[in-house]
């Protein structure tokens, strides 16, 4: 990654993805709310690495990103419910001229160009 692209606050490429991450403003992240702005960026940044050993043998198979989607699309657990809105926030904050879809092994971003569709998948090929 090109670190002054990174300090002059511009958008990212995410090459893999074929896409631009924005960069988030102070004031957008306000707008967002910091707590919810951080719930939402600690989730997405999912590891497997930080769950016990016991859940680690569990998910021996599965990618981050598998377990990630697994929770995304896991619409009966309340508990994780906030974690899951702030995640798709953030993702509307870093994306913000896509419409976010929830798909079982991808993430899909979509709009409009020129009457056409244009669309970007966030899957287990490009997340880490």
């Amino acid at each position: 990654m090109n670190k002054l692209l990174l300090m002059s606050g511009n958008d990212l490429p995410f090459v893999k993805a074929k896409i631009n991450i924005h960069q988030p403003k102070i004031k957008e992240i306000a707008f967002l709310g910091e707590d919810i702005f951080y719930l939402g960026s600690n989730f997405l940044c999912f590891s497997k690495d930080r769950l016990e050993e016991k859940d680690k043998n569990n998910l021996a198979n599965k990618t981050n990103f598998d377990v990630l989607m697994s929770i995304m699309n896991n619409k009966t657990d309340a508990t994780v419910k906030s974690s899951i809105i702030s995640a798709e926030l953030v993702l509307s904050l870093i994306f913000p001229e896509y419409t976010l879809m929830k798909m079982p092994t991808m993430l899909v971003l979509s709009k409009e160009v020129d009457g056409k569709k244009e669309q970007c998948w966030i899957n287990n090929d490009n997340f880490e």
